[in-house]
């Protein structure tokens, strides 16, 4: 009886030692997972591969020229063309029947729109993935009581199911508007640069999904300028998108 104790009381005293600074020994099955997770980019575009995009353009969308602002009818650029690097993913349509020529998305004021979507990105095993891009943009949205104002968009794509995102001009509100899934406002004024970030877990949810698990989903850049007039600006203009996310790594 007093060796039976004895053992117990042996029995105890090792199982409160591996409770506490763990069990070595292959086999035992005592070990922890021991790792972290690691915020990494996932896709990536600075829109300078010109003839090898990840990307399909319709409507006036290009990767052309990166403009430094579009700010009160300035136009200025980082760079020449003729030095065929840093570029931006741009929705407008070049005027060279006027001299200097001049950019604006009018097409012979007819309704316009148009999508740039890149290929699907696979999320499998990442967790608090979010988009972040840079954006600038001189078109007819101000007014916003006019249903009738240019939209911006972003849409998340999976299966078919679709998360959109509506961009509103600094200053306007953040409510929801009928007919997309969330409302951005843009942090800087019209014509300059400023970051979007969007939270693609927000997206994942709508989807009904507990993870990225086996999701390859595509993102997509929409202009509508939805009727025919005041589509004089500039137009849209984004730089550096990224997708990032944080992945396990033991």
């Amino acid at each position: 009886m007093r060796q039976l104790l004895d053992h117990k009381a042996l029995a105890a005293i090792l199982a409160l030692g591996c409770g506490i600074w763990g069990c070595g020994g292959g086999g035992g099955g005592g070990e922890e997972e021991v790792g972290e997770w690691v915020r990494e980019s996932i896709a990536s575009d600075n829109f300078n591969r010109k003839n090898e995009s990840p990307w399909t353009l319709s409507g006036l969308w290009e990767f052309d020229k990166l403009p430094v602002s579009v700010n009160n009818g300035d136009y200025s650029f980082r760079n020449t063309w003729e030095t065929k690097t840093d570029y931006s993913l741009n929705y407008n349509a070049l005027d060279s029947k006027i001299s200097p020529p001049q950019y604006n998305y009018n097409t012979d004021d007819q309704q316009n729109l148009g999508s740039a979507t890149r290929e699907p990105i696979n999320l499998h095993g990442y967790r608090n993935v979010t988009l972040t891009f840079w954006c600038n943009y001189d078109i007819d949205d101000n007014d916003l009581s006019n249903a009738l104002v240019d939209q911006r968009t972003v849409e998340i794509a999976w299966e078919g199911k679709q998360y959109k995102v509506l961009l509103r001009p600094s200053g306007s509100s953040d409510e929801s508007v009928y007919g997309f899934s969330n409302v951005d406002v843009c942090s800087g004024p019209e014509g300059k640069w400023h970051l979007h970030t969007v939270d693609l877990e927000r997206a994942r949810e709508s989807f009904q999904q507990s993870n990225w698990d086996g999701m390859n989903v595509s993102i997509t850049f929409r202009f509508d300028t939805v009727d025919r007039i005041n589509n004089t600006g500039m137009g849209w203009f984004i730089e550096d998108m990224e997708v990032s996310g944080e992945y396990f790594y033991d």
